[in-house]
This record gives structure tokens, sequence and C-alpha cells, in this order.
């Protein structure tokens, strides 16, 4: 498997009008996230992203654990079963998702998270 070359940190997009606090918090190496959801993911099998979430406590954000599932979804690292579960603290049903066996190559290239940046929004 073919793997490129990845730079040592990347960081969360953020716009030059953002606020001070916003350039602060996009500083954070978003690798480092993807990393922990890849390997939570990989441990649970299929999951919600709530068991994901109670699983990184402490370690990752709710509202980062959630983006970088969409961010891992649109590089197709992670991927939606079409199946749902009901959730645990609403009455909403939630998607499951699981490690997209075809996209385990170098996920954290700087290219692959370009093409997170450029397309933005969902699929």
């Amino acid at each position: 498997m073919k793997t490129l070359d990845a730079p040592s940190v990347v960081h969360a997009p953020a716009r030059a009008g953002d606020p001070e606090t916003s350039q602060e918090a996009a500083q954070i190496d978003v690798r480092r996230s993807w990393r922990h959801v890849l390997n939570t993911v990989e441990r649970l099998g299929t999951c919600i992203a709530y068991d994901v979430e109670k699983a990184l406590a402490g370690k990752v954000s709710p509202s980062r654990v959630r983006t970088a599932i969409s961010e891992l979804t649109r590089l197709h690292l992670v991927t939606y079963t079409g199946d749902t579960r009901p959730s645990p603290v609403s009455t909403r049903k939630c998607r499951v998702l699981t490690l997209n066996p075809d996209g385990l190559g170098d996920a954290l290239a700087d290219d692959l998270y370009k093409r997170v940046r450029e397309h933005g929004g969902d699929q």
C-alpha cells in the first residue's frame, strides 16, 4: 500500500477574520484526534458517535470527536453501515459507523486533509 509523507502537524482551518480565541483553537493538531477516533472505532468495531465520545471523554472533546468523525468519513476512512441504533440520551436514532476496510492507507497525509477543507460539508 502506497503511503504519503504527512506533515508533522495538521491544524484545523480558521479564517483570518476569526476571533483570537478561534485562531488559538485552530492551532490544535487535528491528526491527534483523528488517531484517537480511528483507534477507538477500530477497538469498538461498529458503534455510534456517542460511544466514541464516551470512550474518549477527557482526551478529546465531544465536539471534536463529532468533527473528526465527519472529516474521517469524507476521507473514506470511517463509513456508516446503513444501520441505526437508538440514542442512549434521546429518542433519536443514531447512524452506526465502522472503519472503512478499503480506506486504511496513510489517512493523515496533508493532501487528504486538504480534501476535507476543500469539500467542506457533507457529500
